[in-house]
């Protein structure tokens, strides 16, 4: 892949990130470190960083920090909609 993969929205509309991670320690560790409690989006062209809150729904805590975090894909809504689970 080359360059930033990139989704361009227009006034009003919404994307989807896929994030991935894991709750498992590293090899040769028994514990991990604390979980992520706040992820930090930057948006091209628009100035300022948003913060945004990391619990899980459904899951007993905030996103677990045990590996790198991994971003699957970006998508517009539209590609997604009615095929994942809408937070409640």
């Amino acid at each position: 892949m080359r360059g930033m993969p990139a989704v361009v929205l227009t006034r009003g509309q919404v994307a989807y990130v896929v994030i991935d991670g894991s709750d498992e320690p590293h090899a040769g560790t028994s514990v991990c470190p604390a979980p992520f409690t706040t992820f930090e989006i930057d948006l091209h062209g628009i100035e300022g960083t948003f913060v945004i809150d990391a619990r899980v729904p459904n899951y007993v805590d905030y996103f677990p920090s045990c590996s790198p975090l991994g971003v699957t894909a970006v998508l517009p809504a539209d590609d997604v909609i009615g095929k994942v689970r809408q937070p409640a």
